[in-house]
């Protein structure tokens, strides 16, 4: 798969992911897919969700944690057979600070589809 394939498949998952849209998501990622958190217990990873049912517990645990979560100044690039994405996200955590950081996705293919979701975030004491 080109870069170009890659990164039209990338621009429908972040549409499906931003709208929760399960079902345009399942056209997207594999089924073993991985949603590697910024933060979690699962070393050295943060916390791994995985396939579609993943996708949810993910979210409703996100959701949980953070609110008024939204993504600017995205930026995609080609770092060979994988994607990177980078971003600023905001929002507010759970006890009401609220947050404007740095991010870093990188995202494996496996064939036409997404393997990995792999999220790094700046982190602020």
């Amino acid at each position: 798969m080109d870069a170009n394939a890659r990164r039209r498949v990338l621009d429908r998952f972040l549409k499906a992911f931003m709208a929760r849209d399960f079902a345009a998501l399942a056209d997207c990622v594999t089924a073993d897919f991985e949603w590697r958190f910024a933060i979690g217990p699962d070393a050295p990873d943060g916390k791994i969700y995985r396939g579609l049912d993943g996708l949810r517990q993910g979210f409703a645990e996100r959701d949980a944690a953070l609110s008024k979560v939204s993504y600017d100044d995205l930026r995609t690039t080609v770092a060979g057979e994988r994607l990177m994405l980078e971003y600023r996200v905001s929002g507010t955590d759970r006890v009401g600070k609220s947050f404007n950081l740095r991010g870093v996705e990188l995202f494996d293919f496996a064939g036409t589809r997404i393997a990995v979701k792999d999220v790094f975030w700046k982190q602020t004491a």
